[in-house]
């Protein structure tokens, strides 16, 4: 019999023995943990609490649950994770029999302290399990499972005001250690607890023995007591819009953080400033906006409460590059106030916090709370907003000598004026609404240009890129910029840009014309969020991008045209006199060809001189101005649809997985130095 047997005897190591034949259930790990983990907790200082929060998800919309976690146990952070009778009796009957059922919890990412991952198969480990193995595991199995970690840690950061924050991850019998913080996560290498439980005991031991400090909450942050908080709560605001804002932010299921900040840290010219050596303080809940990345910049924005004047402010907060050529955002704006700049916000204070990692921690705190651009009305609105934020631009350049290089949709704002504050709008904004149109709704409208943190002083624009391919937000970057990453950055890759966001924001909101979603998917992806990389390492694309200048493939023939209209609607006229605009620039900078063409043999046929179209702001103004004189309502219905963008979205990534990069700030998310 053993002869019969001799070829087909295989040995392999206990552990894929375990895996492949026996496994096991990942919550049947959690009991015990918890309870290892809870009695070194004890030997702190008995503030932290670990729970099992596998069944249920956060109560205030995120569908995610780490196995378990590490939490405080102070009166409102107990309200947010503690489970009924109800939803007790709804869980898994093992756990809730005897002394198992104080365990469990339900996810509340406003006070996990320390998110645990628990794999019960080591073919889901996210990292090598054995040492010499590649540290990052390719297989499917484990990029999942590090797409949880960062998910997790992500929603941490995101609710919480933390400077960095640990996690763990156990898959088997082997655990990792992890710190993160803006740039990136460190692992510590893979050890068996079971056999090394000193390891293990001693990190969570000491964890319960840390100041919050010290587990990476932010100092300067101060979180308010849930008794306190109602007042602030009820706070109403001097128009509905800002009611509006401030009920949004300030909802009951985001806890609130006081920020102060130092009487030295305002601006000079700003408005109620306290007096030196006192501080001032604003209050901020859920961010208005923000970032899902858990590195670079993360960038988030809140409607605040400033206490000392009782009114809403907007505060920004985001870890900028450390770096010799990035200026401070605070300096900037300095250099644009003293040079008259109008159509921006108004700066109240913007100091520096934390430096950690190669990134500073800053906060700006401006007076205007706007809509973005993709909350405009109709179509004359968003080009009125536009139009402002080129004024914006225009003024940075001729005046202050700063180029933004940054343009996008979301650095774009609608703002709506108080209508008795007239005085301060002619000062500030321009141009004035009622040189174009009569139409009321867009009377006490402006449009403002943010988040000058990617601009160029004119004295850098010679001196290289700030990161490893150049500054601004890849959907919006001009072909030109795309195509040639060592291109010098102009005016003209800016103005281009202005053009980009209007034609995409057509695409998301307007009708087109005869294309089913996967060809409008197809052709957005294509044209806005393609990208390679080239011999140099280098991200590029625009190749669609150019091809529509050429007028290969142009934008506007997608657009709707009404039956039976001999000629296009203003608003699909002006989108084809941009791409004509944008044509005639790379005509006369030689740039159709994909590149700057050689010069013409005598036996090549004659090429168009074009225009210096995007050099300058006055052609791209005189577009602008020309389609916003026309104003009569009869041409500008309400035109605007739901976004046509997030049905797409799935069948984008469907159809483009590996190459898709939605919104990147492709300055602020790379390395910079």
């Amino acid at each position: 019999m053993d002869g019969d047997m001799e070829s087909y005897w295989r040995e392999v190591p206990l552990r894929v023995f375990m895996d492949k034949f026996i496994g096991g259930d990942e919550s049947e790990m959690y009991a015990g943990f918890c309870r290892v983990t809870q009695s070194a907790l004890n030997g702190g200082r008995g503030d932290l609490v670990a729970r099992d929060t596998g069944d249920w998800p956060d109560n205030t919309g995120s569908s995610l649950r780490p196995d378990m976690g590490i939490y405080p146990t102070n009166t409102d952070a107990v309200k947010a994770y503690r489970l009924t009778d109800e939803e007790l009796a709804k869980s898994r009957n093992k756990m809730i029999l005897g002394g198992q059922r104080y365990m469990m919890a339900r996810v509340s990412w406003a006070w996990l302290c320390v998110p645990i991952q628990f794999k019960a198969d080591t073919l889901k480990a996210p990292f090598a399990i054995e040492t010499g193995d590649s540290f990052l595991r390719d297989t499917e199995l484990a990029k999942e499972t590090r797409g949880q970690l960062v998910e997790h840690t992500a929603q941490v950061l995101l609710r919480q005001h933390r400077l960095f924050c640990y996690t763990i991850s156990v898959y088997g019998c082997y655990a990792r250690l992890l710190r993160w913080d803006r740039a990136g996560a460190v692992v510590s290498e893979s050890f068996n607890y079971m056999d090394e439980q000193d390891e293990l005991l001693t990190f969570i031991y000491k964890l319960g023995r840390m100041t919050r400090a010290q587990l990476g909450y932010d100092p300067s942050a101060t979180l308010l007591a849930e008794a306190d908080v109602q007042a602030y709560r009820d706070w109403k605001a001097p128009t509905p819009y800002l009611q509006a804002c401030h009920a949004d932010a300030f909802d009951v299921a985001w806890p609130i953080y006081r920020i102060e900040i130092r009487a030295e840290d305002f601006l000079q010219d700003s408005r109620d400033p306290p007096a030196r050596g006192t501080k001032a303080s604003v209050l901020i809940a859920q961010p208005r906006w923000t970032s899902s990345s858990v590195t670079g910049r993360a960038t988030r924005g809140y409607v605040a409460l400033d206490e000392v004047t009782n009114r809403v402010v907007f505060l920004k907060d985001t870890w900028r590059a450390q770096s010799r050529r990035a200026r401070q955002e605070r300096e900037v704006y300095e250099r644009l106030y003293a040079n008259q700049v109008r159509n921006i916000p108004t700066e109240i204070v913007g100091p520096d916090n934390e430096r950690l990692s190669g990134r500073i921690h800053s906060r700006l705190v401006m007076e205007e709370i706007c809509r973005s651009l993709e909350e405009y009305q109709k179509s004359y609105e968003m080009l009125w907003a536009v139009r402002g934020a080129l004024t914006a631009h225009q003024d940075a350049w001729e005046k202050a000598r700063i180029l933004h290089c940054d343009i996008s949709v979301g650095n774009i704002l609608i703002l709506e004026l108080d209508p008795d504050d007239a005085q301060h709008a002619e000062t500030m904004y321009f141009p004035d609404p009622r040189n174009f149109s009569d139409d009321p709704d867009i009377q006490h409208v402006r449009g403002l240009l943010i988040d000058w943190d990617l601009c160029k002083f004119e004295e850098d624009l010679g001196k290289g890129a700030t990161n490893a391919g150049r500054p601004g937000t890849w959907q919006f970057m001009s072909a030109r910029s795309l195509i040639d990453p060592t291109k010098p950055y102009a005016v003209a890759d800016d103005a281009e840009a202005f053009v980009h966001v209007v034609q995409w924001l057509s695409l998301k909101y307007h009708k087109t014309r005869d294309l089913i979603p996967s060809q409008l998917a197809s052709h957005v992806w294509t044209a806005y969020d393609a990208y390679g990389i080239d011999n140099a390492g280098y991200h590029v694309g625009g190749v669609s991008k150019l091809s529509d200048i050429r007028g290969v493939s142009p934008h506007t023939p997608i657009f709707y045209r009404p039956k039976g209209s001999g000629t296009h609607l203003p608003f699909v006229r002006f989108l084809n006199s941009l791409s004509i605009m944008c044509r005639e620039d790379y005509l006369f900078h030689r740039w159709l060809g994909g590149q700057i063409d050689e010069e013409p043999e005598e036996s090549d046929p004659p090429v168009p001189e074009g225009t210096d179209t995007l050099g300058t702001h006055r052609g791209i103004i005189e577009h602008f101005d020309n389609i916003l004189r026309l104003g009569d309502k009869e041409w500008w219905p309400q035109d605007k649809l739901d976004s046509q963008y997030s049905s797409l979205m799935k069948i984008s990534t469907l159809l483009h997985t590996s190459s898709v990069r939605l919104g990147k700030k492709w300055g602020s998310e790379e390395s910079e130095t």
